[in-house]
């Protein structure tokens, strides 16, 4: 979706961050094929962010994310987000009314675990509380309780394959019911990964690999009614 406007889901998708590929058209193609309807997807990702980015307008938290664009330290000594993340999804997706989208499939971890400086690594409870703020009140902005899927995500490269803290707080969060589990993209490795496998992201097999991962959750949850 452009605005107002539905085109073809070529990337790069208008209103994500990216100018490079996603796992979006797969999905699409692989939807549209399994449930002969029309498929349509608002983009709202913005690249290399930590979930404390997506943290509505001061919500604070102590230590701060390794690129700084999006939150602000305070006199204190903490830190806040400045909420454009979060405004910018909630304007994307509020304009589409209650009950007018499906789902909102999260994927995002890998800014907050294991960074390079670890003083800027945010810990596992502090993950699940940031991403269960960002859903709660996502719901309350737009009215209505849209359901979430939340993927497995915190790969960097070979040897950096994986946060256990970050893992658990994105698997906890589905097992307490405030969302549902998207795929393990962590599990997507080697020629899945670009650079010959030394890279953070998918190669263009790994897309559609991860667009298969999605499917996999997505079909059975539309095709039992969505509950």
């Amino acid at each position: 979706c452009e605005g107002r406007t539905w085109r073809l889901a070529e990337d790069p998708q208008p209103g994500a961050s990216g100018g490079g590929g996603s796992f979006m058209p797969a999905l699409g193609d692989m939807l549209v094929e399994a449930l002969d309807v029309p498929i349509g997807f608002v983009a709202c990702g913005i690249g290399a962010t930590s979930v404390r980015e997506w943290l509505p307008k001061g919500e604070r938290f102590p230590n701060p994310p390794t690129l700084e664009g999006n939150v602000r330290r305070l006199s204190d000594g903490g830190w806040e987000s400045n909420g454009q993340p979060f405004a910018a999804f909630v304007a994307r997706i509020k304009p589409l009314g209650p009950q007018g989208f499906r789902a909102v499939l999260w994927h995002q971890g890998e800014s907050d675990a294991n960074q390079a400086d670890p003083t800027r690594t945010l810990a596992g409870p502090l993950y699940r509380a940031s991403l269960e703020k960002v859903i709660r009140e996502s719901r309350r902005e737009i009215g209505w309780d849209a359901p979430w899927f939340v993927a497995q995500a915190s790969y960097h490269v070979p040897g950096d394959e994986a946060s256990p803290d970050i893992r658990e707080a994105q698997a906890s969060i589905c097992r307490d019911g405030v969302a549902l589990a998207g795929p393990d993209s962590d599990a997507l490795k080697g020629d899945l990964r670009e650079a010959g496998g030394k890279g953070v992201h998918f190669s263009a097999k790994g897309l559609r690999e991860h667009a298969t991962r999605w499917a996999e959750k997505i079909l059975p949850w539309l095709r039992d009614g969505g509950r």
